[in-house]
């Protein structure tokens, strides 16, 4: 029933997206789609997670609209409308292997689980271990133009806002990042308890604070922000002259340990990448694949 509900609500806003033009009365369509989506793929979520990340899309989307670093139009843009059909397809994939998932993590007797280190510890330890992979992947998909043909996707939004964060190549996002996450998972022995505690602060900052289109009147960048994500420091990384610095996507201080950190103060650019922005999604994700002219 999930899955029938999830391909049904793709299905819907795709064809909203191409077919319903952003008019007045088309706007409200467009947002109560969403709206309703987004509560959708929420409700199937663990109960904990799934509140926390409803709060966090009404206080950032109210943040947004009363302190916006840019105005990106209304809510109820394309840009929009297709990032919420990538977080439904992230889901449709997540659902479809959770089962193999669950087996894995029930058969875990080792490590972490097994040495009885706190739920707390394992999260924290989850979070540092794989924001420290994902660094270097997201430094690989920047620096070699095979892993960018698939990155290019992410970077292909020309708005930044909280729904921005979903848009993404699924075998891209799979592979490299929910895959060696699991891999991650089991070779430590962590317990599924302690996903909650990885999963909640790392998507809240990773989703949320740093991808969201709010204004932050720096002077200087505060301490805080050389250590976890901020909407500057990392709109900085979306913008299409500069997108080769500034890769934490939880934690900032990696950027600063490897030389990659960038202080957005002063600076000014464009979102968007050549050629895919405007394209449909099917289009996005048989980029890679595309045969290249000689």
């Amino acid at each position: 029933m999930e899955t029938l509900i999830n391909i049904s609500l793709v299905a819907a806003l795709i064809l909203i997206n191409r077919y319903i033009t952003p008019s007045k009365y088309g706007l409200y369509v467009r947002t109560a789609m969403m709206i309703f989506s987004i509560g959708i793929v929420h409700l199937f979520q663990p109960s904990l997670s799934g509140a926390i990340e409803i709060v966090a899309v009404l206080v950032f989307l109210a943040l947004e609209k009363f302190k916006p670093r840019r105005e990106y139009g209304h809510i109820g843009n394309n840009d929009n409308v297709m990032n919420i059909t990538y977080l439904l397809l992230k889901h449709l994939v997540v659902i479809s292997f959770l089962p193999i998932i669950l087996v894995y993590f029930g058969s875990v007797s080792w490590g972490l689980s097994a040495n009885n280190i706190p739920i707390f510890i394992q999260g924290l330890l989850l979070l540092i271990i794989i924001d420290f992979k994902q660094y270097w992947i997201h430094r690989g998909e920047h620096g070699f133009d095979f892993w960018w043909s698939f990155h290019k996707t992410h970077h292909s939004s020309t708005k930044m806002n909280i729904f921005a964060a979903d848009r993404t190549n699924l075998v891209e996002w799979f592979l490299l990042q929910e895959v060696t996450t699991v891999i991650i998972f089991y070779m430590l022995g962590a317990s599924t308890e302690a996903y909650l505690y990885y999963y909640i602060p790392g998507s809240l900052v990773a989703r949320y604070v740093s991808h969201a289109n709010i204004d932050l009147k720096w002077t200087k960048v505060p301490l805080w922000a050389y250590i976890v994500g901020s909407p500057p420091v990392h709109a900085l990384h979306h913008t299409i002259s500069d997108d080769r610095v500034n890769f934490g996507e939880v934690f900032m201080f990696w950027d600063l340990i490897f030389g990659t950190f960038q202080s957005p103060i002063g600076k000014v650019g464009e979102y968007g990448t050549d050629g895919i922005s405007q394209t449909s999604i099917l289009k996005q994700q048989f980029y890679p694949y595309r045969r290249k002219r000689a």
